[in-house]
């Protein structure tokens, strides 16, 4: 009897169908307490961009990350040159089945940090000094605002309305650099500038001059002409040239003119072309600067 109903017991448990560990995972039947990517909500481009956002800003050189008004899809990365993101491939590829999400995000910083350190123009040996206005490095600051903040730059007066500001040279531009990028570059202040000026300083022995109707003219990189003023090569250029003194006239950021001091045709005509090239967007000022204890100081020629 009892041998009966345990045959019994034992076919009818044969007659149920059985269902492997698998196929219970998939059917939500046999759970963990460890989710799965595979169960995980679909993220929304906002989610995303909530995820990427603080880390795009911790990057070297990446001043804010903005939407685009060409749809959700879409975020600019504002660096030293800005950078438009469309993130329907990181959105496809987070949100597919079985996916490591962490992994994906991983790939896409690392992307983006190669691409924008590729076109940083900001290393050591890469910087350099430009001369302008206090007035230009002003409206610089404000055209490049982000979110109603300044885009501060590395700057400091010269003299006069003049200040020099640390930049890098690019294929296509000159690149204010902004203060934040000394934390990245582990650089003080003084060290970018007294660095960016050494650059120079070294490379100033190809700086070529030529002479025309009593006035020395440097054939120097545009933009870059008048931070010759700050090179002792080219100052001691100059003194060997002009043994007796020299007058140096910056008039625009294209244009570096120097006389002999003991010559008052040359410095006249000095004036006159210091008057006439400072003239439109990209003038300095009308001065004439010479040597006084290792200083440059303005002075009046003919007064």
């Amino acid at each position: 009897m009892i041998r009966k109903a345990l045959l019994l017991s034992l076919s009818i448990l044969a007659a149920v169908p059985q269902i492997s560990l698998a196929q219970q995972a998939d059917d939500g039947v046999f759970t963990t307490n460890r989710r799965t990517f595979n169960d995980l909500e679909p993220l929304s481009f906002q989610d995303i961009k909530n995820t990427i956002k603080p880390i795009l800003m911790e990057m070297p050189s990446v001043r804010g990350v903005v939407n685009n008004e060409n749809g959700d899809n879409v975020i600019v990365i504002i660096a030293v040159r800005n950078l438009t993101i469309n993130l329907d491939g990181l959105r496809e590829r987070l949100n597919t089945r079985g996916t490591d999400r962490q992994n994906e995000y991983d790939k896409f910083y690392k992307a983006i940090r190669k691409t924008i350190s590729n076109g940083d123009p900001f290393t050591p040996e890469n910087l350099k000094v430009v001369i302008r206005t206090t007035d230009a490095l002003n409206d610089f600051e404000q055209q490049t605002a982000l979110d109603k903040s300044p885009n501060y730059v590395l700057r400091r007066p010269l003299f006069d309305n003049l200040e020099m500001a640390v930049v890098a040279d690019t294929k296509t531009s000159i690149a204010f650099m902004p203060i934040g990028r000394l934390h990245d570059l582990s650089l003080t202040e003084e060290d970018a500038f007294n660095k960016a000026i050494k650059n120079m300083n070294d490379a100033a022995q190809s700086i070529e001059f030529k002479d025309n109707e009593g006035l020395y003219y440097a054939n120097a990189p545009a933009g870059f002409a008048p931070s010759l003023m700050l090179l002792d090569n080219v100052i001691n250029t100059l003194k060997a040239k002009y043994p007796d003194g020299f007058a140096v006239a910056i008039p625009n950021r294209d244009e570096f003119i120097a006389a002999p001091l003991n010559d008052s045709e040359a410095l006249k005509k000095l004036e006159e072309v210091a008057k006439k090239d400072a003239d439109g967007y990209y003038a300095l000022n009308k001065k004439i600067y010479t040597r006084v204890d290792d200083k440059w100081v303005a002075i009046e020629p003919n007064k």
